[in-house]
């Protein structure tokens, strides 16, 4: 996907999430607004701290479950962190 976008001139997120920032702004701004640092947060969700880093980061494509685990441990829908839609069909 990283490759993909580049070869487009886009954000790769553009091309996961439909928008700039996507997945990664969204669960980074919910994370600060509900006052959770980085590791507290892959803790509750377990889910390693390099895993959330990733999806911070815009790096991966995470898994559905990671995804849910995220949203469930920030006690968010998955329709917040995914509000056009997620890669999988769904939200």
């Amino acid at each position: 996907v990283k490759k993909l976008a580049q070869a487009m001139g886009l954000d790769p997120n553009v091309l996961l999430w439909g928008e700039p920032g996507g997945l990664a702004a969204r669960v980074i701004k919910v994370r600060e607004r509900k006052g959770f640092n980085r590791e507290a947060l892959a803790e509750k969700a377990g889910i390693s701290g390099r895993a959330l880093g990733e999806i911070e980061a815009g790096r991966s494509l995470p898994k559905k479950e990671t995804v849910l685990k995220v949203s469930r441990a920030l006690g968010v829908g998955l329709e917040q962190l995914c509000p056009g839609g997620t890669p999988w069909g769904e939200g």
